[in-house]
């Protein structure tokens, strides 16, 4: 729930991540436009409480 708020992403897309599409040393977050609503990729950057969570 904290990484929902933290990344303001829909919910399906965060169900739905995975690994790979994770960058914590860019802090960034690649969602493929395969599993974006409007069919393009989105770029979603990770703040610092955001990486926190992810690894924990």
């Amino acid at each position: 729930m904290r990484l929902l708020l933290l990344t303001s992403v829909r919910t399906v897309a965060l169900r739905g991540a995975t690994w790979r599409e994770l960058n914590l040393e860019s802090a960034i977050w690649a969602i493929p436009g395969e599993r974006m609503k409007m069919g393009h990729p989105h770029i979603v950057p990770l703040s610092a409480q955001a990486i926190e969570v992810l690894k924990n």
